[in-house]
Parts: C-alpha cells; sequence; structure tokens
C-alpha cells in the first residue's frame, strides 16, 4: 500500500472507524495517539482541508428557545 492509498483509506473512515484505527495502533506498537501516528493523519487532512474551502454544511437544531418564533 503506498503512502497515498494509506491516506485516502483514512480519508474515508468514519470518526468511529478512526478512533478504533488510533486504539489497535495503540495497542500493536506500545505507543500514544498523541506521539506521531493523529500527527501524520492530522497534517494529511489539513493539507486536505486546507485545498478544499468547505461551502456546505448541514445544521441540526436539537432545542427550541424561549425566543423562537
Amino acid at each position: 500500500m503506498t503512502n497515498q492509498e494509506f491516506i485516502d483509506a483514512i480519508k474515508a473512515m468514519s470518526v468511529l472507524e478512526l478512533n478504533d484505527l488510533v486504539k489497535a495502533c495503540e495497542e500493536e506498537f506500545g505507543v500514544s495517539a498523541a506521539a506521531g501516528v493523529v500527527v501524520a493523519a492530522a497534517g494529511a487532512g489539513a493539507a486536505a482541508a486546507a485545498e478544499e474551502e468547505k461551502t456546505e454544511f448541514n445544521v441540526e437544531l436539537t432545542e427550541v428557545g424561549e425566543n423562537t418564533l
């Protein structure tokens, strides 16, 4: 697997899948996620985010306040 294939696989994962991956890496290699695995993945994600600015958002209202019409 190339580095780009690995990054693409990470980008396709849900947050729960990424959490499981981080835990598995911590157990397999005896390291903390704060050390390097997450930093490398976050750096790749930040670079991709810098290239593409998000223009659409999903908003979910969970409560209605007293001042709502």
